[in-house]
């Protein structure tokens, strides 16, 4: 059993090659996807498109971290 597993009491069956890769393709689609929308920012001075805007960036940014599964155990042998 993987040691970060140990320490944090969750025992989890470790990602398959296949699963890894899947998982990283949908990260790098999300990933794309928060690039387009910063490449349509609104304005400086509309303010209420800028604060929705903000806000869509904020969640794809939240959505990202939570796709990145760092503490996910790989089977690596």
């Amino acid at each position: 059993m993987p040691q970060l597993n140990q320490e944090a009491g969750v025992h989890r069956q470790a990602l398959t090659r296949k699963q890894a890769l899947v998982a990283i393709e949908g990260l790098y689609d999300k990933i794309l996807e928060l690039e387009q929308a910063r490449m349509e920012m609104p304005p400086p001075d509309a303010i209420p498109q800028l604060e929705a805007w903000n806000a869509h960036c904020m969640a794809k940014s939240d959505e990202i971290w939570k796709r990145l599964m760092v503490m996910e155990p790989l089977d690596v042998r």
